[in-house]
């Protein structure tokens, strides 16, 4: 009788391990589907960050130098040379459209070059 129970639970102890078994694998699929799904969303995140910035046209001017690789000082002389006027206020920022400071930046090389300034 005693060996009767014995192999019950032994019986009962496979089908749980199985069981155990089947779940951990179940939650193994699960983690490195949300692995990959978090790998996609930044990725997405990434582009899309990358892709607003080629299609941004109102910069501030600590963009705009960072995008020209040149000092406040600068900017602030071509934007007073060539009459910059910013076009929106964005917190204590003043913004610019980028058209029209590149053609300032491209006026001010020109005065620089002709020997105006």
């Amino acid at each position: 009788m005693d060996t009767v129970i014995i192999e019950e639970i032994e019986e009962r102890i496979k089908d749980t391990d199985s069981q155990l078994a089947a779940t951990l694998n179940q939650v193994e699929q699960l983690r490195d589907q949300k692995i990959e799904l978090l790998q996609r969303k930044v990725y997405i995140e990434m582009h899309a960050d990358l892709y607003a910035k080629t299609k941004q046209t109102m910069f501030t001017k600590k963009e705009l130098c960072e995008r020209w690789r040149c000092s406040r000082t600068h900017f602030d002389n071509i934007k007073r040379v060539c009459e910059l006027k910013p076009v929106d206020k964005l917190g204590q920022n003043f913004v610019y459209n980028i058209e029209a400071a590149e053609q300032a930046k491209a006026d001010f090389r020109e005065m620089q070059k002709a020997g105006a300034i």
